[in-house]
Formats: structure tokens, sequence, C-alpha cells
């Protein structure tokens, strides 16, 4: 693979989030005074995505989307997750940017089975030998365990979420507690993440007495700080603590099955190596989807000045429309055992949040 001067990974869910939910100034109009849905579909979250695309672009940087599938990890653990609010408001605009990002030929990452942080995690573990920037674009604190070398950023996509490095992420990756560099998914592991319904593995004094015992560990076998989130360096830590008796075998059985559904889900696949910039895109085909979702202040970069005032084609709201059926008629909340969305029976914008503050 060749070398690459910066990168961004993108948690697509939590873009897609972040540009759908955040406050704005009316229920139609996000804050630029641009319409946030076409023909009754919700296009925000994926505005939100192409936007900081775009961007990325112009500063001609590596960009690979990564896309979130239904997990398979409540075979292990049947709550992990079940208190999640999926929105079909959300999920329509995924599969939507699915097919914006296929038309254009955008490198991105979406398997059956496999979360966006199982994917992030195996992305980040192949490129960063080469890559000398990388950002991770999310708002979940799981995917900031990829922060395993100086070069890689960890920044928020939405307000509440800060951006850090290796060298102020103690103070930043969880509210009110500091915990060590890339400590973070061994914390969860002990005292549980109530975002994903994992629950505490112990008492708190038990939690503290084993966590401080990992961590120990770690330093006197010189593991590497930016390794400690790593399923092979937890799996370590057990075996020698079966080795040495240290750890009844129950517990030791117990936290094994926990690794499953707390660290990333191995994947082994194939991950893009060839990445897209602007002079590389079909420009037709850009300037349709920009047209179609309004973004003018991007047309107007890109000199296509002509096509502001233009009215938007039939092929654009025939796109749009195949989107709009199965929005509406409710299968989409169905068939993916998500609740209704009400907004479309009553008219109104929710002011809905899901944004998991209490991660940091």
């Amino acid at each position: 693979m060749e070398y690459i001067q910066y990168l961004s990974i993108y948690d697509v869910s939590s873009m897609l989030y972040a540009g759908e939910l955040a406050k704005s100034s009316s229920g139609s109009m996000n804050f630029m005074g641009e319409s946030r849905t076409i023909s009754g579909v919700p296009i925000g979250g994926v505005r939100n995505v192409l936007r900081n695309y775009m961007h990325d672009m112009f500063q001609h940087t590596a960009v690979l989307l990564v896309f979130d599938s239904k997990t398979d990890k409540q075979k292990l653990f049947s709550e992990y997750k079940s208190t999640r609010e999926r929105m079909p408001k959300i999920y329509v605009q995924q599969l939507l940017l699915l097919d914006v990002v296929k038309r254009l030929g955008l490198p991105f990452m979406k398997v059956d089975s496999f979360e966006a942080d199982d994917l992030i995690h195996a992305a980040v573990m192949h490129y960063f030998p080469y890559v000398g920037n990388m950002s991770i674009y999310s708002g979940d604190t799981d995917i900031a365990a990829n922060l395993i070398k100086d070069q890689i950023t960890f920044r928020g996509t939405a307000s509440i979420y800060p951006t850090f490095d290796m060298h102020n992420y103690s103070q930043n990756i969880k509210k009110g507690c500091v915990i060590p560099y890339n400590a973070i998914l061994p914390y969860y592991m002990f005292f549980g993440k109530a975002s994903n319904n994992v629950p505490a593995f112990s008492s708190t004094g038990t939690n503290k007495e084993l966590f401080n015992q990992f961590l120990e560990f770690c330093t006197n076998s010189g593991i590497t700080a930016g390794m400690w989130s790593d399923s092979s360096t937890f799996a370590a830590w057990l075996l020698n603590c079966m080795e040495q008796g240290s750890l009844a075998k129950d517990v030791i059985e117990k936290l094994f099955t926990r690794m499953s559904y707390v660290f990333p889900k191995p994947y082994e696949g194939e991950i893009p190596e060839t990445f897209k910039y602007l002079d590389d895109l079909n420009r037709d085909d850009l300037a349709f989807f920009l047209k179609m979702f309004n973004m003018d202040t991007l047309m107007q970069n890109l000199q296509m000045d002509n096509l502001i005032l233009a009215p938007k084609t039939p092929a654009m709201y025939s796109f749009i429309d195949q989107y709009k059926i199965i929005y509406q008629d409710g299968c989409l909340a169905v068939d993916n055992d998500m609740s209704p969305d009400d907004s479309l029976f009553s008219g109104l914008e929710q002011e809905t949040t899901v944004f998991d503050a209490e991660d940091f």
C-alpha cells in the first residue's frame, strides 16, 4: 500500500445523527438556511457527511466511510445495546448515503454482522503504518480505543463530543473520570458501559482492584500503552492470571466471554487501499447529488454557479422517491425492528436526540 499523508475515517452513523439531530433555527431548515428534507425524506445527516467529505477532498485528504450493520453480539449477550433507539429517519439516510457513495465510487466498508466499531479497528490497524496523520470522526468512546499512535486523532462529530489525541486522552475520554491512555476498553470491561447496556462486572471495589491489576500487568510486561485496549493484551493478562492462579477460574471464564462483546469483533476481510480525490470524481455525478441536496456553497466552490438557480431534474426526484416510499410506508421501521416515526403522522419535526453524553 502506498504512503498517505492524511486519512479521515468516518463513523457514518455518528455523523448522520450529528447532521440530522443537531439543534437548528427551525424544524425544516438547518443553521445555514438549507432545507433538511426533500419530498419528505430527511437529508440533514447525508448532507453533513457529504459536506465533511468534500472539505477533506479540498484538503487532499483520503477518506474512508464506515457503515454499521446489525451486529450478532446479542447471541453472546442478549442485552447488548438492547435499549438503543433506532430511528427510521437515520436508517433511511444510511441507505440513501450508501447509494450515493456507490454511485460516486467512494471507498467504504459495510459488512453484514459487523458494527462500525469492528471495521474501524480493523482499518486503523491496517492503515497506520502507511499514514502520516489519521483522524477518526465519531461520538463513540469505544472507537477512541484506536488511538494507538500519536499520529491518530479522535474528532467528535457533535459539540458535546471532544476532540483529543494520546496527549490529552486521559482528561477527555470520559467526563468526570481520568482514565490512563488507551485503557478505555479494559475500563468498560470492569465498570461497564450504560449506553451499550453492559453492566459493571462486579462491585466497585472489586472492579477497581481488577482494573489496577490489569494496568500493573501491562506496565510490568512492557506492553506499549497504545495496545492496552487491544483484545490480545487483555487475553494475555487473563492467561497470566490463570497460570499464576491469581483469579478464580469462573471469573476468568466470565471475563473471556465478556471480551467478545466489549472488544471489537475480529475482521479479516478486504479493506480498501485505493482512495478517491476531487479530480477522480465524475463531475456530472457529483453535480447531480450536490444539486439534489441543495448544497449551493459547495457548487460555488466547484465553480458550478450555473446549476444553483437551475431546477432539479426529474431524475433527481425519481432518485429520492424510491427512499420516500420505503421511509413513509412504515415497512422500513417494521423490517428493522424500529418504532414508527411519529413525525410522519403529525407533520412536526421531533426534537429528539440519542447522543450518549454520559460516555464522556
